[in-house]
């Protein structure tokens, strides 16, 4: 198994003087919304990590 399956993970997007969060996520629907980011956004993936996302 892969380690992208075993844990959780959170979208990181900004765009328009803003930032927000999505989570928590699978690998997969955290790379489908970087597909669908438009491109005057940034956004970027990261594992959630026990004690350290709240």
């Amino acid at each position: 198994m892969k380690m992208e399956n075993k844990r959780e993970w959170k979208v990181v997007m900004f765009g328009e003087g803003q930032d927000w969060e999505h989570k928590p996520l699978t690998y997969e629907e955290a790379q489908k919304i970087i597909e669908d980011c438009p491109d005057e956004y940034v956004a970027f993936i990261a594992p959630i990590l026990p004690g350290f996302d709240y």
